[in-house]
């Protein structure tokens, strides 16, 4: 098994996620409810935009660990991908419990609320997202493209609503 992992992780670190995807499966064959398996199909299929595929891998994983919380917070980025907000919110919620500073987490539900057009809720989670990455000034703030243009795209969403 030392050897199938370490051409996984070759396979990850070079970005070759539709050959470590083939590699997990036939992994996967002979060790079905492997938790670091199915995490690590899960996030290969993430990279590659497989939200349903990644979503059955993950929720395996939640059922196996409910307190990993790239796990859940995982879960609740696939489900806002896939537009389920009412799950993208559980799996939130279920994440914060187990830890109250994931950034990601927060900008999950920022992202979820917008979508919602619940422009208040989600200003309120981008404000908690900033705060926990230090601040608008703070290098970690700033490695965040999308976090930004989605705090843009909430202060105009926000905007319109009080120009009409």
């Amino acid at each position: 098994m030392t050897g199938n992992l370490s051409k996984l992780n070759e396979l990850i670190n070079t970005a070759n996620y539709a050959k470590a995807e083939f590699y997990l499966y036939d992994l996967i064959q002979s060790n079905p409810n492997d938790y670091n398996l199915n995490k690590n199909l899960g996030m290969v299929l993430l990279a590659q935009k497989k939200y349903q595929g990644a979503l059955l891998s993950f929720e395996k994983c939640y059922f196996l660990d409910k307190a990993d919380t790239d796990i859940l917070m995982n879960l609740s980025f696939l489900f806002l991908k896939v537009q389920d907000h009412a799950q993208c919110i559980k799996f939130s919620e279920e994440a914060i419990n187990f830890n109250p500073e994931l950034a990601g987490v927060f900008q999950n539900l920022a992202n979820c609320y917008l979508d919602m057009h619940n422009f208040k809720k989600a200003l309120e989670f981008a404000d908690k997202t900033i705060n926990i990455r230090g601040g608008f000034e703070s290098d970690e703030f700033l490695k965040y493209d999308d976090f930004i243009n989605l705090y843009g795209d909430i202060l105009l969403a926000s905007k319109k609503l009080t120009l009409f």
